[in-house]
């Protein structure tokens, strides 16, 4: 159980198209339009998470903030609404702490933490952006655009991030917000050969906070674990965090292990025992 919840925290860090494809006018444009959504400098939201696992399903209550662009503390409470953990970032570190187990995950290098995860291909910003529909990888080439898809309802973008890793986002063309967005290994693909998936992730539902569009409800798939999981928002709104928010310390008395070994030796049991 201490593993499952540990692993759940991280993953708060393509089908061939049927139908008629047209060409939008200025595929830039739509492009453009995603990278300069407006953004709220601060947010909290409160949801329910449901976590769908070969061996467990379960639903819990949560909450997060955020502070745009790297900055993010995420709570996970008992069905009773006690803490049960903690992932917290202050753009640099992440660290996580277990309530009940009193074991506190020290990552003092985010990008050593995400980048174990991930081969590289995930930062503190694109976990903001995951969170919030946003496209992530700002500073990525664009490789493809243009192509709508109708049946997920918008333009296919397809971006070259670090890592060789790609990123292929189904992106509103009216309002910059993403719909889905699959990223795997690997250089470019075909839309039918998709063998490297490290995620895919489904937005659902539009809430308003202000000038900004933000999604009701976020599906992660994890193919490599077989998990689904599954934020269904209860509330967003505007909220301005105190720097202290996005700090965690061990507890005294608290038992202290590294955030990069807990995630290997994860791994390792996992590829032993799939």
């Amino acid at each position: 159980m201490r593993n499952l919840w540990l692993a759940a925290l991280f993953s708060i860090a393509c089908v061939k198209p049927r139908g008629p494809i047209h060409y939008v006018g200025d595929p830039e444009a739509v492009v453009a339009i995603a990278r300069t959504r407006p953004a709220a400098e601060g947010l909290r939201a409160r949801f329910s998470i449901r976590i769908r696992t070969p061996e467990m399903s379960g639903t819990t209550p949560g909450s997060f903030i955020i502070r745009h662009p790297d900055r993010i503390r995420a709570e996970i409470y008992t069905p009773l609404g006690t803490p049960l953990l903690y992932l917290v970032s202050d753009g640099t570190s992440l660290h996580a702490w277990l309530e009940r187990q009193r074991v506190f995950f020290r990552g003092d290098e985010a990008a050593t933490v995400l980048g174990n995860l991930t081969g590289g291909a995930v930062g503190i910003d694109d976990v903001v952006a995951l969170m919030t529909a946003r496209l992530p990888m700002p500073d990525s080439e664009t490789l493809h655009t243009g192509r709508i898809q109708f049946e997920e309802g918008g333009v296919v973008l397809e971006l070259e991030g670090p890592g060789e890793v790609t990123v292929r986002a189904v992106v509103d063309p009216a309002t910059g917000m993403v719909l889905r967005l699959r990223v795997w290994q690997g250089e470019s693909a075909s839309l039918e050969v998709m063998n490297g998936l490290i995620m895919d992730v489904r937005y659902e539902g539009r809430v308003r906070v202000g000038k900004v569009r933000l999604p009701a409800r976020v599906e992660i798939h994890l193919p490599a674990m077989d998990w689904t999981i599954t934020l269904t928002m209860k509330s967003w709104a505007e909220f301005q965090a105190p720097p202290s928010a996005f700090q965690l310390r061990p507890p005294v008395g608290a038992q202290v292990e590294d955030l990069v070994e807990a995630l290997r030796d994860m791994a390792e049991k996992r590829a032993v025992h799939p």
